[in-house]
């Protein structure tokens, strides 16, 4: 799947077949895309990212279609699709770029909670459209609440999926869970905060004033006295040049040898690709920083700081703080999000070449 096309009529043919299992339609999809030969394993960033792309186009589609697909067609090719997203993107779910996909494929069904109607000698004929949606909603729910959902269904086809989901549907599902894990990485606007789309902004905390300012010895004083604390400030800081001043001069001066640097790092990246994303939904004419952000203007310091991300993970990357594989899924997030920018397009060309 390359570009943000379409899936081909073939691989749709592929998606939209109930019987055969979710892992078998995904190999046959995989090969139709690349190759006989190709190993999924060994994909480039960019392609792991455009397949989801192309998933996510297609969930689209299927969303906006005005009966052009109905019954066990519509139903299989929403839950191949859900499951070959999940798949692909096998990461902690508080990272995982399509999370706020899935919360906002539960929280469309809020108040709408049709019931699947079992009839005696009837289980296989086509559902219909309620059926399906709900079918499909259901699905989404185990996939985010079973740590090994993807094995437990690899091996079901979509009808099987749908008659069991009619016995036994999602229970105790909160998707408040989630959805604080997206505010929490600044995705979504914290629930009770001042709504910056209606002209107010959030006054900084003392917390994020504090770290505007944080020094090296200061943070090395704060390191020694309580640990816990002064790590989990380095997921507060923004992405500038001080903070990753910061961070390079703690990490190459020895002082977090002791507190396993390369997942502290890759944490921080985390933190770092929210942080960049929330400045890109910021509106213009800010006259006070948010919580989230210290900048002002919204693309142009967009711009500026994945920039800046970019030289902090190549300088890591030349030093053996990381590596591509270690770091797999957060460097496949920047090269696929802000390809737009050159500088992006540039390190993926590194990657891919192999400089690293």
């Amino acid at each position: 799947m390359t570009g943000t096309n379409p899936v081909t009529p073939a691989i749709a043919e592929l998606l939209s077949n109930h019987e055969r299992t979710l892992s078998e339609t995904a190999k046959l999809c995989f090969k139709a895309c690349h190759g006989q030969d190709e190993d999924p394993g060994k994909q480039t960033l960019e392609a792991v990212f455009q397949d989801s792309l192309q998933l996510k186009v297609k969930l689209n589609e299927l969303e906006k279609q005005d009966g052009q697909m109905a019954g066990w067609d519509l139903l299989a090719s929403f839950i191949n699709c859900e499951y070959q997203l999940f798949k692909t993107n096998k990461v902690a779910l508080r990272y995982n770029p399509w999370l706020s996909h899935w919360v906002e494929v539960v929280r469309s069904w809020t108040g709408n909670e049709a019931t699947f109607q079992r009839r005696p000698g009837l289980t296989t004929a086509a559902p219909g459209l309620q059926q399906i949606l709900k079918t499909r909603v259901e699905f989404v729910k185990v996939l985010l609440s079973t740590s090994n959902t993807s094995e437990t269904f690899e091996h079901s086809s979509p009808l099987e999926i749908f008659l069991c989901l009619q016995d036994a549907p999602a229970k105790d599902f909160n998707v408040d869970e989630y959805v604080r894990m997206l505010e929490e990485e600044g995705i979504y606007e914290p629930a009770g905060s001042t709504n910056v789309a209606e002209g107010s902004v959030n006054r900084p905390t003392e917390a994020v004033q504090r770290n505007n300012c944080i020094n090296k010895d200061d943070f090395s004083y704060e390191l020694e006295r309580d640990p816990v604390t002064a790590l989990n400030r380095l997921n507060t800081l923004p992405v500038d040049l001080q903070s990753l001043e910061l961070v390079n001069s703690l990490l190459f001066s020895g002082s977090l040898d002791d507190y396993d640097p390369p997942r502290l790092i890759q944490d921080y990246i985390q933190h770092a690709l929210r942080y960049v994303e929330r400045i890109g939904l910021e509106p213009h004419g800010l006259q006070e920083p948010s919580v989230a952000v210290t900048t002002r203007g919204r693309k142009d310091d967009q711009v500026r700081a994945i920039k800046l991300l970019i030289l902090f993970v190549r300088n890591l990357l030349a030093r053996g703080v990381i590596n591509p594989q270690s770091s797999y899924f957060e460097i496949q997030e920047i090269c696929v999000r802000f390809i737009w920018i050159k500088e992006v397009r540039d390190f993926r060309n590194d990657l891919e070449a192999g400089v690293w």
